[in-house]
């Protein structure tokens, strides 16, 4: 066999839903890293997080035979990554209330807000801020959005991934994708807007 650091992802899905372990194991050398930062991301603990990675590869083992080979395997293993992350905070006893909780079920663009409040969040006034100081609000502010926001912030504006992408792994369409990072930026900047008077920072 030909080294298994040469073989694509797709067709290292093939041989490990075959049986070979090797080519399973550099699957999860391949993307531990990956899933770990979403599941951190996520679920707002490391724990919990290890929890998630251990259950998405043990879920793998069960689902690659389930793999098409219709999308990039990133893509389809994000879906399973996530969809683990919601279901586990789900049961998770949570002690406050995320940002944008309680919003209705079904995404409008009336729910979006304004258009003057749908700028991409990167270009206001926290860009002025050291990248220290502006990584470190962002992260609390993303921690306390709630789950219906978070999973797409995440995935475009941290992972940079398209917004077709983004609605495959999540399951939704492109149009709901866009109305929740509509949404999630608008709640996002609030927040850190707050973070920001609770720090005294000033721009």
């Amino acid at each position: 066999m030909s080294d298994l650091n040469e073989i694509d992802d797709n067709n290292l899905v093939k041989l490990a839903a075959n049986g070979d372990q090797q080519a399973f194991c550099e699957l999860m050398n391949r993307h531990m890293d990956r899933v770990y930062n979403i599941a951190f991301r996520m679920t707002r603990s490391s724990s919990d997080a290890d929890e998630v990675v251990q259950q998405t590869f043990i879920a793998l083992l069960k689902k690659l035979k389930q793999f098409k080979g219709e999308s990039q395997f990133t893509t389809w293993l994000t879906r399973v990554v996530i969809n683990y992350c919601l279901n586990f905070i789900k049961k998770r006893n949570r002690q406050e209330t995320p940002i944008g909780a309680g919003t209705p079920d079904e995404d409008s663009w009336e729910e979006a807000g304004e258009p003057e409040d749908l700028l991409p969040w990167q270009q206001n006034p926290e860009q002025k801020l050291q990248r220290k100081q502006l990584h470190e609000l962002l992260t609390k502010a993303l921690d306390r959005l709630d789950d219906k926001y978070r999973p797409v912030i995440l995935l475009r504006d941290v992972e940079g991934h398209s917004t077709a992408e983004t609605a495959e792994s999540l399951g939704i369409t492109e149009s709901n994708v866009k109305i929740r990072l509509m949404r999630g930026r608008t709640l996002l900047r609030a927040e850190l807007g707050q973070l920001m008077a609770e720090n005294e920072l000033s721009v």
